[in-house]
């Protein structure tokens, strides 16, 4: 029960780090993240504008979510939900053969490192789904108990 704890709160602190850090790249340059949504040819400018100013704020707030017991279920799914559109997005973009730069991190990852963005979202989407099922267990047992 206890390694449970800590497996849980090491994936809660290190995801959670992950899209604080993500966002805040995304937050300090909106002009450039609305670059990298537009270079992906999936929507317009107006509408990466839009993406570019309320995603950033989404992600930072569903990271901070994940230390808060009252808000994990939801910055679980969110997240979840994210990196699976992400996903989507890096593979569609492979396969159409642009050459844009992700707009993660705030620096420069660009097609070239395509399967690189496909494993490390994929395995930030496995502690999300890690998390999701140790509450999910947590929750039923809970339920059993009580």
């Amino acid at each position: 029960m206890r390694a449970r704890f800590y497996i849980a709160w090491t994936l809660r602190v290190l995801l959670g780090i992950c899209f604080v850090w993500a966002a805040g790249s995304k937050l300090r340059d909106p002009l450039g993240f609305a670059a990298a949504v537009e270079s992906y040819r999936v929507v317009g400018s107006e509408l990466s504008r839009w993406v570019a100013l309320g995603l950033p704020w989404l992600e930072l707030w569903a990271g901070i979510g994940l230390a808060l017991p009252w808000l994990r279920w939801g910055s679980n799914w969110i997240l979840g939900v994210l990196l699976l559109g992400f996903m989507g997005l890096h593979a569609s973009a492979w396969m159409r053969g642009l050459n844009v730069d992700c707009g993660c991190f705030g620096f420069s990852e660009s097609a070239a490192n395509y399967a690189f963005l496909l494993i490390r979202n994929g395995m930030l989407l496995l502690g999300i789904v890690v998390l999701i099922c140790m509450e999910m267990d947590a929750w039923t047992n809970e339920r059993r108990e009580g």
